[in-house]
This record gives structure tokens, sequence and C-alpha cells, in this order.
């Protein structure tokens, strides 16, 4: 994250539009940021073409436009489950957004950071369906390391700390504020993804490497916010309290799912 702050030191714009070195702004992607920002906007997420190989996997998109800090508090929650959060090559916000957030606190999660920073300081939101990003899937995607499970594994051991200290931080920082819920969302979900790997991250914090009975009320109360997807919520709540053998089994059934999807 290092190089996102460095470039944040020498831009001279008002707005900020991100991208990994592994993805693409499609042609018009620079245009519509400033048609939108000029209209207004301070926080701007558009759809996405997944791509592999050259081969388009799928569009991704959501439509949602929230303006003042009513609107944001009732519809966070909404929009990190439809992943206006995710993907930073998505993501366009204001500079002076950016610079009200401790960067150096970011191992890894940019784009949760950013979103969260519009959360505390944007007025207005917009997640767009335009197609304006080329998402790329390849052998070392983020999401799932294609070249073998234990390979998987290992990196998921590696950045799954990296990521839990981020929204560990981000949980703290919107605590007593609207978002609070929405955001503890994200650290639910992380907590219990990183407990769920068969050999996980040791973290400083003792009550980070156990699940307790507050975690499970916690995620017990997102029910109704999952309950089109209920696989997904029974597989985070479940999986962390099966032994070690079975958490193996399961993690590697779950790569080859994600590897058949990752690949369309």
């Amino acid at each position: 994250m290092g190089k996102v702050r460095d470039a944040l030191g020498v831009a001279r714009g008002d707005v900020i539009s991100l991208l990994k070195d592994d993805d693409e702004f499609l042609p018009e992607k620079l245009e519509r940021v400033y048609a939108v920002f000029r209209d207004g906007v301070d926080y701007y997420h558009n759809g996405r073409v997944v791509n592999e190989a050259g081969k388009v996997l799928r569009r991704e998109g959501f439509s949602m436009s929230v303006k003042g800090d009513e609107e944001k508090a009732r519809y966070a929650l909404q929009m990190i489950m439809h992943s206006s959060h995710f993907n930073s090559s998505s993501i366009s916000v204001r500079k002076h957004i950016l610079e009200k957030i401790d960067l150096k606190k970011c191992e890894l999660t940019i784009d949760v950071f950013v979103f969260t920073a519009a959360l505390l300081s944007a007025n207005v939101m917009i997640d767009d369906t335009s197609l304006l990003t080329l998402f790329r899937v390849h052998s070392q995607h983020v999401a799932v390391d294609l070249r073998s499970f234990e390979v998987n594994q290992a990196k998921m051991l590696k950045s799954y700390s990296r990521q839990f200290s981020d929204v560990a931080y981000l949980a703290s920082l919107s605590r007593g504020t609207p978002y609070e819920r929405a955001i503890k969302f994200v650290f639910l979900n992380q907590k219990l993804a990183c407990l769920a790997l068969p050999e996980r991250p040791q973290l400083d914090d003792l009550g980070l490497n156990t699940l307790g009975a507050g975690d499970l009320i916690g995620w017990l109360s997102f029910l109704p916010y999952l309950r089109h997807n209920l696989r997904y919520f029974a597989i985070r709540l479940l999986i962390p309290a099966l032994p070690k053998a079975a958490k193996r089994v399961v993690a590697k059934f779950l790569f080859d799912l994600n590897a058949r999807s990752a690949l369309g």
C-alpha cells in the first residue's frame, strides 16, 4: 500500500481512480468518472468485466446511490453485501476523503479502507452497473491461487493476518458511528474466514484467535441479510468449529469449487 500513499503525496487532482497492476480501465472509464464527479459524487464504484486469458467469464455490477448520513447508514450494509467496497480497480474517490484516514494502517485491503473512509466522510456514494474495469483472473489471483491447493493455502495463511489487521482497525475506527454494524460484518466475516484455515495465523491479540459467544451472536444477527445465501452463511459459521483434519478437507473442496468458478 506504500505506492498508494506515495501517489497521494504527488497527486494534484481532486479525484483518485485506483488501478491494480493486473487490471485494466476500459476506454470510457475516465470520461465516466469525470462526469459523475462533476455532478457532485464523492465515491464511485463501477461494474467490471471478469476476464481470463482473453475470455470474458462474467459481467458484474450493482446499482445504488446514497446521499447524506441517513441514507449511508441505512444502506451501508446492503452496499457491502453487493460488493460495493470490492475491487480497488473499480473505485474512484475524492482525494480529501483518503487524506482523512491513516493509510499507514492499511496492509492489504485498500478497497475496504477507501469504502470505509467514504462512509465516514463522503456525502454522495454511487455504485454503478457501467462496465468500466477489466478484472483479470490468473494463476496468482488474490481470491484463489490457481497453481495448487498447497500454494493457495500458504498464500492465504500469509495474507489473512494482514487482512484481519486491516479490518480490525476499521472496526475500531467505525465504533460509535452509524456505520459500525456494516463494518462489523466485514470484521466478523474476515475473522471467521481466518479461523476456518487448517493452519491459521497466530495474532498478537488472543481474542482474535478464538471464536467467542459474542462473535456467534453477531454473525447470527446477519442471517436476515444472508438469507438468500444460506450456504455461505453456514460455511462461515460452522467450519471454524471443525477439527483441523476436517477443516483441511473442506478447504480442499472450497479451493476446487472457487477455482472452477474463477475459470468460468
